[in-house]
């Protein structure tokens, strides 16, 4: 099933065993705009390979034992992206597109290892940055640095 320009449900879902997007889900779905408004605009943009990892979770409405191969996993409205320069895309999705958080993901200050975007009517823009604490999650407000914030070593005498 065709859900963009260049995706299909094929390429969306994961190794078979869950359902990242329903035939029978609205037109409007979290997916369908997580799609529209971020995954075709930034794979137009950036115009190179990217992987995709769709945040799902499990729809315990039709089953409780998620490791059930008959479970079935519903798509929110949030991506992990990988691609051959992570922090060029973090830049590019902060600067180009909306989104409701934008997540510079564990790797190092200079380069994420992954770079996680969702998109919801918000759009709060929040930039993050997540780290791993042992097995806690840790998230950190990114601030911007303004110009007009830093003091020059001469106003300092």
């Amino acid at each position: 099933m065709k859900l963009s320009k260049s995706y299909t449900l094929d390429e969306l879902t994961c190794s078979g065993m869950c359902y990242a997007y329903c035939t029978d889900s609205p037109p409007d779905s979290p997916l369908k705009r997580l799609i529209t408004n971020v995954l075709q605009p930034v794979q137009q943009l950036w115009k190179e390979p990217l992987i995709f990892f769709l945040e799902l979770k499990s729809d315990y409405l039709t089953n409780s034992d998620p490791a059930d191969e008959n479970s079935k996993y519903v798509a929110l409205n949030a991506v992990y992206i990988q691609s051959s320069n992570n922090t060029a895309l973090f830049r590019l999705i902060e600067k180009k597109l909306p989104f409701h958080q934008l997540v510079w993901v564990d790797g190092n200050p200079q380069q994420p290892e992954y770079v996680y975007v969702s998109y919801n009517h918000i759009n709060n823009r929040q930039l993050m940055r997540m780290i791993h604490v042992g097995n806690q999650k840790v998230f950190t407000p990114i601030r911007k640095e303004h110009n007009h914030s830093k003091v020059s070593q001469k106003n300092q005498i």
